[in-house]
């Protein structure tokens, strides 16, 4: 997102779109509304899945497919537009997706977070946002002059890539937990069911029991 933000304003100030510098202000409300709206998303479904499996921390990023595939989908779209000097709403709407795409996966992974270490969630939250603005300064610092080698479209299929790859790992581990959760289910049930079998042995040995003292009585 920052590096979008950093490419858009030379590329737009440039021919053939020649925009004033309020204008290009005016580009970053689409990406604005997008981050406002994403985090609002992001929240109720964080909490949905949370609720659906409240055993889990790592259900709060269960519904992170969606806003990951709109991340990549709009950097794609943005990097080509630019490259291509499309019509300017192209540019605006693959901004607005990218912008509501991090911000559904911000919120996501805060929550996640805050859950799976309420003790100690500030810090770690602190960690991961010093890690994605120094991931953030890396890229923007080098935006420039990669765009301008391989072009618009080349770089952000890149970065999108590697994001892709990194979404990639993420739905591996959250199949893992979950692979896990359920097993540990069927333990369960399985040895609750061992327990009944248990118990209804025990009863029967007791009521064998009963019965002889009853017939040595008579």
């Amino acid at each position: 997102m920052f590096t979008c933000l950093t490419v858009a304003p030379l590329k737009l100030s440039d021919d053939p779109y020649n925009l004033s510098e309020s204008i290009i202000g005016l580009t970053y409300l689409p990406i604005g509304v997008a981050m406002l709206l994403g985090s609002m998303v992001g929240g109720i479904l964080s909490d949905k899945a949370a609720g659906m499996f409240p055993e889990i921390p790592e259900a709060r990023l269960l519904y992170s497919l969606y806003p990951k595939a709109t991340v990549i989908i709009g950097g794609v779209i943005f990097g080509y537009s630019l490259e291509e000097e499309v019509n300017l709403s192209v540019v605006l709407i693959s901004q607005f997706l990218i912008g509501f795409g991090q911000s559904v996966i911000m919120t996501m992974v805060l929550s996640f977070l805050t859950s799976a270490r309420p003790k100690s969630s500030a810090g770690v939250a602190a960690v991961m946002m010093f890690l994605c603005f120094a991931a953030a300064a890396v890229f923007v610092s080098i935006s420039v002059d990669v765009s301008n080698a391989i072009g618009e479209g080349g770089y952000f299929v890149i970065l999108s890539g590697l994001f892709l790859l990194a979404c990639i790992v993420s739905l591996y581990y959250l199949s893992l937990k979950f692979t896990w959760f359920q097993l540990s289910l069927l333990s369960s049930a399985a040895d609750d069911d061992f327990k009944l079998e248990k118990d209804e042995s025990k009863s029967d040995e007791v009521q064998s029991i009963e019965l002889v003292e009853k017939r040595e009585e008579l």
